[in-house]
């Protein structure tokens, strides 16, 4: 496995239309997809999915709409899940999604 990238004093091979703002104020190594293309996945979810965008290929997420279906799809070997307001309001309160649901619902 191979170490953490040190995004503030790395000099990685940059992609083509990167390299040349490589010095730019506003450049941003940890949002550079090239450096997402190999290496083990992050914990942490934002980066975790920008690596999974970044990679080549498709990525499969399925949308859950409670807790049994995101156990569901976290059995089935889904890496990725998205969760959908109206598919939980519909699920959980039997109603359509007019903004009658808050935060509460979906964290309960």
């Amino acid at each position: 496995m191979s170490p953490a990238l040190d995004y503030f004093t790395s000099s990685k091979v940059l992609s083509p239309e990167l390299a040349s703002v490589k010095d730019a104020p506003y450049y941003n190594a940890r949002l550079d997809p090239a450096n997402y293309l190999d290496g083990p996945l992050s914990s942490n979810p934002a980066t975790r999915l920008r690596q999974m965008l970044a990679r080549p290929g498709i990525v499969i997420a399925p949308g859950i709409c409670d807790g049994i279906s995101a156990r569901c799809a976290k059995e089935a070997g889904f890496d990725c899940l998205y969760q959908s307001g109206a598919a939980t309001t519909a699920s959980r309160l039997g109603q359509p999604d007019l903004a009658i649901a808050t935060l509460n619902d979906f964290v309960d």
